[in-house]
């Protein structure tokens, strides 16, 4: 059996490994915050949560997402071409025409919090 992180690698080669290797990286973080120990989203829940709704039936509402989660790190391992597919697509966009404006926009003058005038 292959190492999870190889099979990118031989299939679409090192620079897309890298990609897949980020991608498997962001899912798996992804999935650590919806289950204890370290699930900082239930414990946000918990604190806006209205006290009637018990710590266990937020656990237990959260078990759904771990199962969509723990299927899309499996189709990540997998099927590691599902992230990398458009690397070699051809640029249909010419990168010299985009142009990006940032208006500006006038800010109010500063608030003197000491009450004294310059």
């Amino acid at each position: 059996m292959l190492h999870a992180g190889r099979p990118p690698a031989f299939v679409v080669g090192a620079d897309a490994a890298l990609i897949w290797f980020g991608v498997m990286l962001c899912v798996n973080m992804q999935t650590s915050f919806l289950h204890p120990p370290f699930g900082f989203a239930l414990f946000y829940l918990r604190g806006v949560a209205p006290k009637e709704v018990k710590s266990s039936d937020i656990y237990w509402g959260a078990m759904p997402w771990i199962g969509l989660q723990a299927i899309m790190v499996a189709v990540v391992i997998a099927f590691p071409i599902t992230m990398t597919a458009l690397l070699d697509a051809p640029v249909k966009v010419d990168l010299d025409k985009i142009k990006i404006e940032i208006p500006d926009v006038e800010l109010p003058p500063p608030v003197d919090l000491e009450g004294t005038a310059a």
